[in-house]
């Protein structure tokens, strides 16, 4: 999870084996490849109003049958994720990480 605890960000991304340049890695709302990601700053276009999030958490889900690992059904991979905080021009942030590594469910029996 990601507090921020003074100022904004725009986004967090997390990304297998290389960190997240937002022009390249996102395609609409959405990361592309090996990556996902939480908005912080979201635009309303009927209002026309910034809204920004302070506390949010971003998982990697374990895909639908999480005890039988199907590389097709999830982005999870072994080796290094690297966490990218993406802020705002000229908005100073500060915030608090938690990083919770968990492994997966035993198959039901």
């Amino acid at each position: 999870s990601l507090n921020v605890t003074s100022g904004e960000i725009r986004s967090v991304f997390l990304k297998h084996e290389s960190c997240a340049v937002p022009s390249e890695d996102v395609d609409g709302a959405q990361c592309r490849g090996l990556c996902a990601m939480m908005w912080y700053t979201l635009y309303d276009t009927f209002y026309g109003t910034t809204q920004y999030s302070y506390t949010n958490v971003l998982a990697v889900p374990f895909g639908p049958t999480p005890w039988l690992y199907d590389e097709t059904q999830t982005i999870r991979r072994a080796g290094t994720w690297y966490l990218t905080v993406h802020g705002l021009p000229g908005i100073e942030a500060e915030f608090e990480l938690q990083v919770l590594l968990l492994p997966p469910p035993d198959p039901p029996e």
